[in-house]
């Protein structure tokens, strides 16, 4: 499977401009939210185009396989809101950091793991019954992949909170 990752300069982009909103004062914020949503639309498409690609489809797997995907995408996206917002949250956490707040950031990033697991065996089972396992297991694999290269540019671009050392 060759698959070009066009995906990786409007994802940077997009980490850049998510660090600028950490940073940002409410002013600032409103005019980048904006923006971030242009390159989210680029990243949808680009990230179709890799799915496309990869998926390797006959015509017949395509008509049953687009509108599964297009349903999965819709709920992934709200998933993907609520990451946003989750990052804006970590972002005052890093200012102003407590024990309450520190737990309730991790609170909300276990619970958004846990919905992605869900709604990829959700889609996972869409899939494998509309057209086949190895279908199925494909797509999760792209998916995962596709995934795995957000999450590490996230990772590479959001500071690791600081400890609070006690006496």
């Amino acid at each position: 499977m060759k698959t070009k990752l066009s995906l990786v300069s409007p994802l940077l982009l997009l980490m850049t401009l998510l660090l600028t909103l950490m940073t940002a004062g409410a002013a600032a914020q409103e005019g980048t939210d904006a923006y971030i949503e242009l390159l989210r639309s680029d990243l949808r498409a680009d990230k179709q185009a890799i799915v496309t690609e990869a998926m390797e489809l006959t015509d017949a797997e395509s008509q049953a396989f687009w509108p599964i995907y297009r349903a999965y995408e819709t709920e992934r996206t709200e998933i993907g809101d609520r990451a946003l917002d989750l990052i804006k949250k970590y972002a005052q956490v890093l200012e102003s950091k407590t024990p309450e707040t520190t737990r309730s950031v991790a609170a909300d990033w276990f619970k958004l793991q846990d919905e992605r697991l869900k709604l990829i065996k959700k889609y996972y089972g869409k899939v494998e019954k509309a057209l086949s396992p190895e279908i199925a297991m494909r797509w999760t694999q792209v998916e995962y992949r596709v995934w795995l290269l957000t999450q590490l540019q996230l990772a590479s671009e959001i500071p690791l909170i600081e400890p609070v050392h006690q006496k």
